[in-house]
């Protein structure tokens, strides 16, 4: 089963951050509120592929409803779901990472986690439907 977990891991970028970072921060659990969690950050820095990560201002946004996270599985969760986030931010222009080796591993993070997804054929709403008819163009 160790093999297969690695294999996944290397394939999936947002899989091997999110591992990388939660590995990290579960020695601080639980994590109380943001600020905490600066204080904490401040003492040991996140690494990701050996560099530093730099939260300052992403702490900052941390809405409070996110804490308290006591759990390993509410740590992941939320790990995961800002990997996502980051990535469609970078992606969009929305956020500048510092590091060209950040914007890549976020880039390739919502690449990896959006690909082989099933789309929807685009005739598939055509005809008659629980709310009317539909018609396609």
């Amino acid at each position: 089963m160790a093999e297969l977990e690695r294999l996944v891991i290397e394939q999936y970028p947002a899989a091997r951050i999110t591992l990388e970072v939660s590995r990290q921060l579960v020695r601080l659990l639980p994590i109380s509120s943001a600020e905490n969690l600066r204080r904490n950050l401040e003492k040991s820095p996140l690494e990701v592929d050996g560099e530093t990560i730099d939260l300052g201002r992403a702490i900052e946004a941390l809405p409070e409803e996110i804490f308290p996270i006591d759990s390993v599985g509410t740590l992941v969760e939320k790990v995961s779901a800002a990997v996502q986030i980051v990535g469609v931010a970078v992606r969009e222009g929305h956020l500048k990472l510092g590091s060209e080796h950040f914007v890549r591993l976020a880039q390739d993070a919502v690449v990896m986690a959006t690909a082989g997804r099933p789309g929807i054929p685009a005739g598939h709403f055509t005809g008659p439907s629980l709310f009317g008819y539909t018609r396609g163009e």
